[in-house]
């Protein structure tokens, strides 16, 4: 009960993850567009690379350009 209210999780416990949605993404090598594919990029930092749609290693699709900050919008579905 007590993790609970600290909102934590104890060693071995399960956690949840984001395995399908829809987020506003910022650490994006390339240039993202309508349509384009998202896939775990190679430097290891946790950023997405932009790969054609139809990759095998696309794990998602941006749904539009970078705005002034650097965030796209990524659709995702990890199932």
């Amino acid at each position: 009960r007590k993790a609970a209210e600290m909102d934590v999780t104890v060693s071995g416990q399960a956690a949840p993850v984001a395995t399908k949605g829809f987020v506003l993404y910022n650490g994006i090598e390339g240039t993202p567009a309508f349509g384009s594919g998202a896939a775990i990029a190679d430097a290891g930092d946790g950023s997405l690379k932009v790969v054609a749609a139809s990759d095998a290693k696309a794990i998602g699709r941006f749904l539009g350009p970078k705005n002034d900050q650097g965030y796209a919008p990524l659709e995702f579905n990890l199932n």
